[in-house]
């Protein structure tokens, strides 16, 4: 009988036992399945700010398509506007000396006539 009783504490023991570790491991599942579920909740996030910066990133680039014509005539247009006003520059150095030396020619010869 101490056998049987004996035997029936240590099923018993077993059996808190089991159903302890039956319980940590439903919990330990659980708590993965959550950890999933954010983790998938998470990816998805990221999933659609990716698909929206693609549309956004696709927006930025239909308006540069449509500003680049504008900006390259205005380039030409700049780059030409320095070209003519480095030849204008040249004009009015040439002239300013063309003046300088008639001016000091007529000087001259108003000093050498008596």
């Amino acid at each position: 009988m101490v056998g049987e009783q004996n035997l029936a504490v240590l099923v018993g023991e077993l059996k808190g036992q089991v159903a302890h570790l039956t319980d940590a491991v439903r919990e330990g599942t659980r708590r993965s399945d959550e950890g999933r579920r954010a983790l998938y909740g998470r990816i998805d996030g990221i999933e659609q700010q990716i698909g929206q910066m693609a549309l956004h990133v696709q927006t930025i680039e239909t308006r540069v398509a449509a500003v680049e014509p504008g900006a390259g005539f205005a380039t030409r247009f700049r780059d030409g506007l320095s070209g003519v006003r480095l030849f204008l520059g040249f004009v009015i150095l040439v002239c300013g000396g063309a003046i300088g030396a008639f001016w000091d020619r007529l000087i001259n010869n108003l000093g050498s006539t008596p």
